[in-house]
């Protein structure tokens, strides 16, 4: 059985590290939010949370991943953020993840 490529820890670079202290700092970072349905990635007391749920219910959960899932999450947001709001072409590295949060008033 092939292993679960989430829990597989990533090799982190300087700039990883940055923006897990980055976000961190700023307690979070919301992931996805609409009339249906949210996903909010918080840091408290050193442990990441995900907290999701349905918007139009109230039904949540939370659980706690890895620093490397919550990088992964943080990432593929960016990159959805980028794609939307930032520079045109190219692929995206960690780098620029990081470049674009510094400016980008990430709210929890």
């Amino acid at each position: 059985m092939a292993e679960d490529h989430r829990k597989v820890p990533l090799p982190q670079s300087d700039a990883q590290a940055e923006v897990l202290a980055l976000i961190g700092g700023r307690g979070g970072m919301t992931l996805a939010g609409n009339k249906e349905s949210f996903a909010v990635l918080y840091h408290r007391g050193g442990r990441w949370l995900l907290k999701s749920g349905d918007t139009m219910t109230g039904e949540s959960s939370v659980v706690e991943v890895t620093p490397e899932e919550a990088y992964r999450a943080i990432r593929s947001r960016t990159r959805e953020l980028i794609e939307d709001f930032g520079p045109e072409g190219g692929g995206v590295d960690d780098a620029d993840v990081f470049a674009f949060l510094v400016d980008w008033p990430t709210s929890i």
